[in-house]
């Protein structure tokens, strides 16, 4: 073994083998040429081989990478720099720590070399030393160093302190120290002595009371008197009032009463105490109490007056029927009329007037509307109708022959052998669109026509027939049905049947009287279906007769059979119903009226009480009182009603002493056949003050 001579010549490691043996060298070192001797191998000579970022120091046997000022070698590989980084810093209590002049969250992980970060704290609060709890004054910043250190120390953010409380005199606080030292955010309860009180609030607070930016710490509020110890104000108002304008009125009288109250009180704006006018809609009234201090307390008591009559239909026109022969006549109306206690609102309507309306049947309402929603309406209808060709009344002993065109109709008449026409007959009869016939509607009847009359001589035809010129010769004619034959200072002539008579046949002496309850429209009816039974009472029609005979509609009357209209009802008034055939049937319902009804009355115990309701309606209502609801036993006297309460029904209440059993609701119900209105006040008895 060659080795174990002399290491085999070997300056590092010498390793045997047969029948020879081998230098090596260590690590960082290389074999020299004679094979026995090693050199230090510079790393730094290759970068391929020390892979340093930036620079390389040679070390015998080895090598060690170096950075530039700011970095330093990463512990992970020895190779790569990185930059030499400070630990963030931490947001003080009530404070922040930010970037000068960059957006770097100087709390991360890693803050860069350089970076500068300062310190600031909430309005309120004042940077301290951690350690001496001084207050640090100017600014404060601190620089991550090469050091990898911040400069500066670090600092927190303590409360600043308030001014000392100034109390008022018999003024005390809690908790007591608050007299002492007391910081921002520090709050404290301020009362007084015993028979003191305290006029401001109790609780303050140390706070800031400048701006933001502009820090000022003092207490808030700061303001306090301790005043004697007089009783607050209170007022307690009198119930809040509803009330309905009486009917016609526009504005109703409450009895404001005196609320209750530990001082003396007043009212806002021009109210006082008893009677006051209100109009419609909601009425504040403000009770004030006045304290001993000049401390005041109000209520509100609320007046609502409610308007819940409708308008009144002064005037509504007729319905018409019109016969036109125009395919688009203009139809026109005068507008109807609406009045209303405070006044109308809106009118509307549909349909409307002087327009060109085609042929048909038109329904027409108008609708009147006050501000409480109360409405009245006006309806009529508007019939449009082709003018029709009335068909001819046919000849006695004869005939009509009778076709249409395109204009209407025409007709020709024929008389029976042995009869002529009783005067001189058209050629034709022609009715157009306009719907009348021409050159008349009246068709000549066809009668005998006897011997010629010898002139001169004296003779008379027999009677039931008139002498008639026929072609030059003097004849005797029969008179036509619908007439009868009549002895005139003139001479014998064919006169009209009077209305009220007909006569079918021709050469009569007399006409036949129309059946019982039955009536002809016009002289010279010719048959008994001419009479028409007349309208009965309730009905109208343009004759008086039938066939078509109309029920008066709401708000009339008719109590006379055959008339051609019906009756308005009185003003403000209406009828439940058509077809109503009295006055009696024009009813309002009953309104219970204001006339000294408050909502409530106190009055002093052992005092009497009169109470008058007045109420109206038609018919005349009956009014009675209640108490609570039940049908009690009441002192009621009825009154005349006189002057401008004439037509009021009048029931008077009497408690002759008020008792504590006499406290309660009254009612006052007035009733009629259209409905029933009630008012209701609450009477007790007044409570005495207290010395």
């Amino acid at each position: 073994n060659e080795c174990d001579l002399a290491n085999g010549g070997c300056e590092h490691t010498c390793t045997n083998s047969e029948g020879s043996s081998e230098c090596s060298c260590l690590p960082g070192y290389q074999l020299e040429d004679d094979g026995y001797h090693c050199t230090d191998i510079d790393e730094c000579a290759d970068d391929s081989t020390n892979e340093c970022e930036h620079g390389c120091v040679n070390v015998e046997s080895s090598f060690y990478c170096t950075c530039p000022e700011g970095y330093q070698i990463d512990l992970m590989d020895g190779k790569s720099c990185q930059p030499i980084n400070c630990t963030g810093l931490y947001h003080p209590t009530y404070g922040r720590v930010t970037a000068v002049d960059s957006d770097t969250d100087c709390t991360t992980r890693d803050v860069v070399r350089g970076t500068k970060c300062r310190y600031t704290c909430e309005d309120g609060y004042e940077p301290v030393g951690p350690a001496d709890r001084q207050v640090v004054d100017g600014e404060i910043v601190r620089e991550c160093r090469i050091t990898r250190s911040w400069s500066g120390k670090r600092i927190e953010c303590s409360p600043r302190e308030c001014p000392q409380l100034t109390l008022p005199d018999n003024g005390q606080v809690y908790p007591p120290e608050c007299l002492e030292q007391a910081r921002f955010g520090k709050r404290c309860t301020v009362s007084c002595a015993t028979n003191y009180r305290l006029r401001g609030e109790a609780v303050t607070t140390c706070t800031n009371v400048g701006s933001p930016g502009d820090v000022v710490i003092d207490w808030s509020p700061n303001k306090w008197t301790c005043v004697e110890a007089f009783p607050e104000p209170y007022v307690i108002c009198p119930d809040d009032v509803n009330m309905e304008l009486g009917e016609g009125e526009s504005h109703v009288t409450v009895n404001i009463t005196s609320p209750q109250s530990n001082y003396r009180t007043t009212i806002d704006g021009d109210y006082h105490l008893g009677e006051n006018n209100f109009t419609i809609g909601q009425t504040k009234v403000v009770f004030r109490a006045h304290g001993h201090g000049g401390e005041t307390a109000t209520c509100t008591m609320r007046i609502r007056v409610l308007d819940v009559e409708a308008p009144t239909v002064e005037f509504c026109p007729e319905s018409q029927v019109i016969e036109t022969a125009e395919m688009n006549p203009t139809v026109t109306w005068d507008d109807p009329q609406f009045t209303d206690n405070v006044g109308i609102k809106s009118v509307t309507h549909i349909v409307e007037p002087n327009r060109p309306f085609t042929w048909g049947i038109y329904y027409v309402k108008y609708t009147a509307g006050d501000e409480h929603r109360n409405f009245a309406e006006c309806v009529f209808t508007i019939h449009v109708k082709k003018k029709e060709c009335k068909e001819l009344v046919p000849p006695k002993n004869g005939e009509l022959s009778c076709d249409s065109w395109f204009l209407g109709k025409f007709c020709q008449l024929s008389c029976n052998s042995g009869f002529a026409p009783f005067e001189e007959a058209a050629e034709m009869y022609a009715c157009n669109q306009d719907g009348v016939w021409r050159p008349t509607a009246k068709v000549p009847d066809c009668v005998e026509v006897s011997e010629q009359v010898a002139q001169g001589l004296g003779k008379m035809c027999r009677p039931g027939a008139v002498t008639k010129q026929r072609r030059g010769r003097t004849v005797c004619v029969s008179c036509p049905s619908g007439t009868s034959w009549s002895v005139t200072t003139g001479g014998p002539k064919c006169v009209d049947c009077p209305v009220g008579t007909y006569q079918t046949e021709t050469g009569q002496t007399t006409c036949g009287e129309c059946p019982n309850g039955t009536n002809t429209t016009e002289p010279g009816a010719k048959r008994e279906e001419g009479c028409y039974e007349t309208c009965p009472p309730g009905t109208s029609s343009d004759t008086g007769l039938g066939p078509e005979c109309t029920p008066c509609r709401q708000g009339f009357y008719q109590p006379l059979a055959g008339q051609t209209t019906c009756l308005w009802c009185p003003e403000k008034t209406n009828t439940t119903s058509a077809g109503s055939l009295s006055l009696d049937d024009c009813v309002a319902r009953p309104r219970v009226l204001s006339h000294g009804l408050f909502r409530s009355i106190e009055v002093s115990e052992g005092d009497p009480v009169t109470l008058d309701c007045h109420a109206k309606g038609r018919p005349l209502p009956s009014v009675t009182w209640v108490k609570d609801g039940s049908e009690d036993i009441l002192n009621l006297q009825d009154i005349e009603g006189e002057g401008h309460h004439k037509d009021h029904k009048i029931v008077k209440l009497t408690i002759a002493a008020m008792r504590a059993e006499d406290e309660g609701l009254y009612k006052c119900v007035a009733t009629n056949i259209a409905g029933s209105h009630e008012r209701e006040v609450a009477i007790s008895i007044a409570q005495e003050d207290e010395e």
